[in-house]
């Protein structure tokens, strides 16, 4: 990643290409899921849908853990089938 600066220690910059807060979009990602599982289907259908476990899809639910890129994506695309 490239960095610049006007300091001239060199700090006080955000590397280019880095993300403030890696769960932007995060939440209302998993609020979609929260609503599908509530109205249409099981929370072990989501996690077999997602390809996860049903412990992991949990945990993402109640904020103890976030999903990777790689699960995001494919919570994006279990919700695009519905």
């Amino acid at each position: 990643m490239t960095t610049t600066s006007n300091r001239p220690d060199g700090r006080g910059h955000w590397p280019a290409g880095k993300r403030r807060n890696p769960t932007r979009g995060v939440r209302s990602l998993l609020a979609s899921v929260r609503r599908v599982v509530k109205q249409r289907t099981s929370l072990r259908r989501a996690a077999i849908g997602i390809e996860v476990d049903t412990r992991t899809l949990r945990r993402w639910l109640s904020g103890e853990d976030v999903p990777s890129e790689a699960n995001q994506q494919a919570i994006r695309a279990w919700l695009d089938t519905l």
